[in-house]
């Protein structure tokens, strides 16, 4: 649409999907990210990599979830809604379930971790997601994933700001405040 990188060279299309592919081993997921531009690792984050944060929205086709997307003013796509949120950036990877999850709540805190490798000649971020984040459901059959990207600025412990004009680690093209905070996103992937 409408929105600018930052204005620092470091900055160079990072948030940018190429493409996803979604693999199950049982009811446990890989999640593979190709990326547009080449990874960056400017900040030396801990995960493999920076400058893009992905919230990964997961529905359970059996259960009733939520429709905002937190802290991202946005909602779900029509139809769509989700029980599981996967959080993950270069310093951070975290689960959510949709209890509690609104337009400034990310949810109930889920207690399993993300198993997270990087590919940076395949241009790949792989995010592995055991089955305990997901419920322990009994299958994934009809599950549904939604994808989106943004940044996130850790000295200030929120998305990255975004501005009419672009300044060095600010977004430009949009209002932080009413703007939707989503630089890319996937179109609903169900599994069969």
């Amino acid at each position: 649409g409408t929105y600018s990188y930052p204005n620092d060279v470091s900055f160079d299309g990072q948030m940018d999907l190429e493409g996803v592919r979604v693999f199950r081993a049982g009811t446990n997921l890989r999640i593979e990210l190709k990326m547009a531009s080449p990874i960056s690792t400017v900040w030396q984050p801990q995960n493999g990599f920076d400058h893009v944060v992905f919230y990964v929205y997961i529905d359970d086709p059996a259960k009733s979830g939520a429709t905002a997307l937190p802290f991202q003013n946005s909602s779900a796509p029509v139809g769509y809604d989700w029980d599981t949120m996967l959080m993950a950036g270069g310093w951070n990877a975290s689960v959510f379930a949709a209890d509690g999850a609104s337009a400034d709540s990310y949810g109930e805190p889920v207690s399993s971790s993300l198993a997270i490798s990087i590919d940076e000649a395949q241009r790949t971020i792989t995010l592995g997601v055991e089955s305990s984040a997901l419920g322990f459901p009994e299958d994934l059959s009809g599950f549904g994933l939604y994808i989106t990207t943004w940044d996130y600025d850790g000295l200030e412990s929120a998305n990255r700001m975004l501005q009419a004009e672009a300044d060095d680690y600010i977004l430009g093209g949009g209002d932080y405040l009413s703007d939707p905070l989503i630089m890319d996103d996937t179109e609903i992937i169900r599994l069969p």
